[in-house]
């Protein structure tokens, strides 16, 4: 089996738009589907992201800039690493993310199980 990162991407904006009584139902959504992960077999690992942070940018001279105000549609609120036969299942199982309701994506990565980083 191998191993896939799924990336939780946008979805803020719909939140923002929310009245305060959907803000709650949302939250209570992403809070029962993360409760199901810890029984789900095929979870490894992952974890909720902290909002904000930095995302450096290549200039192409073999420097970064770090830029603290990148677009929302750029920002990975959560990671949940898992096994799956092979991307169909992986998808099968990116489909029930919560971000998915409110505008979202899912970006599956499969883990290259070739030389580790050292």
């Amino acid at each position: 089996m191998a191993q896939y990162l799924l990336l939780m991407r946008g979805g803020e904006e719909a939140f923002i738009k929310a009245t305060p009584e959907e803000q709650q139902r949302m939250l209570q959504t992403y809070n029962d589907w993360g409760a199901s992960l810890a029984t789900a077999p095929w979870v490894r690992g992952g974890q909720r992201l902290k909002s904000g942070g930095r995302m450096l940018r290549g200039k192409g001279d073999g420097t970064a800039v770090a830029d603290p105000h990148f677009a929302v549609e750029d920002g990975i609120g959560a990671y949940v690493l898992i096994e799956a036969a092979d991307y169909d299942a992986a998808e099968e199982i990116a489909r029930g993310m919560p971000t998915l309701l409110h505008g979202g994506a899912v970006e599956i990565r499969e883990i290259d199980a070739g030389d580790r980083l050292e």
